[in-house]
């Protein structure tokens, strides 16, 4: 019996390519050392997760929302600034989702006996890398979004300079 994930689907199109005698008895050779590597990934993937999830938080209501809130109070309102705060709110939740499925594809490969089961084991390693994948493409798009929200207060800051100069 194996797990069950929400985005079965979409990983369906994960190709998976049969393996030769010699791959499958590399894998089965290696397995410890294969473990011992996933192992130590998952436990850097967590801390990076920690570390990504708190320092996009902290942008999120230490400076983000309140510098918005600001220019709404102030009659200054900026509607690019309010659309890249959704924005970043939406990515970053699918940041936090698509780590969970990435930490259960490492999960589930990590549990399966790479000695004994080498095909089995490959498969799961597909489905948890196109997860990594997808979840690396997602901070990318979270630190882009982030980096046109400090492009667009630069202009502001600008903007506001100006004004204060006349």
């Amino acid at each position: 019996s194996h797990p069950v994930y929400a985005e079965d689907d979409i990983l369906k199109n994960v190709t998976h390519r049969k393996l030769n005698d010699t791959e499958r008895g590399n894998i089965s050779m290696s397995c410890a050392s294969i473990q011992t590597s996933l192992k130590n990934i998952q436990r850097n993937d967590s801390k990076t997760r920690v570390i990504l999830g708190t320092n996009y938080q902290t942008l999120l209501s230490n400076y983000i929302s309140p510098l918005n809130v600001r220019l709404i109070k102030n009659n200054l309102p900026d509607s690019t600034l309010i659309s890249i705060q959704s924005e970043t709110i939406t990515s970053r939740n699918s940041f936090t989702n698509l780590f969970v499925t990435y930490s259960q594809r490492l999960e589930s490969l990590i549990s399966i006996d790479c000695k004994n089961q080498p095909t089995d084991f490959y498969a799961q390693f597909n489905i948890a890398r196109d997860a990594r994948l997808k979840l690396s493409s997602s901070v990318r798009e979270l630190n882009d979004i982030i980096a046109e929200y400090g492009t667009k207060v630069e202009k502001i800051k600008e903007k506001l300079k100006w004004y204060a100069s006349k």
